[in-house]
């Protein structure tokens, strides 16, 4: 931080911030919820701060065509209660998307290296970088939408690992090697917004 105030301001976030943490999970606690909270690296930014930082989706320019989903007979699919995808290895450690609002390219890569890993046996972590640079239809770290990132993905034949194209955390000259793609996609659904049980 620049000085002792700013210090102190941070803090006094960092801890309504907490408090809200604590409240949630004591609701998640009584099966109010379906999900816990914790305090991250953002935890000392108030809201507008956050979403002025690292807001990159662009909704309103949704415009591609995804196939139909078509939802499972229920009859016919027993789920389980729950289920933890790390426990089985189908997703990758969390990661920093720094002050670029690349979260659209996040997105796109953490929802397909979980595909990958479970059609594969594999779980490969994926360049957001290869996206911010090289998908011609989205806005790099000034936003982006996953939807473009998969075609983006399916035109070029594939995408590089985060080993091979490392993220920056800026635009830069897109270096995308088709020899060296990892993965690649065939298609995606669209699933209805808020609709958990689709999911």
């Amino acid at each position: 931080y620049g000085d002792i105030n700013e210090e102190t301001v941070r803090m006094n976030i960092f801890m309504e911030n907490k408090l809200q943490v604590i409240e949630h999970n004591k609701l998640y606690e009584q099966n109010l919820t379906t999900f816990q909270m914790d305090t991250n690296h953002l935890s000392d930014m108030l809201v507008h701060e956050v979403v002025a930082v690292l807001n990159g989706y662009r909704g309103e320019r949704d415009e591609s065509q995804g196939s139909v989903y078509i939802p499972p007979e229920d009859d016919f699919i027993k789920l389980p209660r729950s289920i933890d995808w790390r426990t089985r290895n189908i997703v990758t450690r969390v990661k920093n998307q720094g002050q670029c609002g690349s979260c659209w390219a996040f997105a796109a890569t953490g929802a397909l290296e979980g595909q990958h890993a479970r059609k594969t046996g594999y779980l490969i972590n994926l360049s957001e970088q290869d996206l911010v640079d090289c998908c011609r239809l989205c806005h790099g770290c000034q936003g982006g939408l996953m939807t473009l990132a998969y075609r983006c993905i399916f035109m070029d034949g594939g995408i590089n690992s985060e080993f091979d194209y490392p993220y920056i955390a800026r635009d830069s000259v897109c270096k995308y090697n088709r020899n060296m793609a990892v993965a690649t996609v065939t298609g995606y659904a669209k699933i209805a917004s808020g609709n958990e049980s689709a999911l």
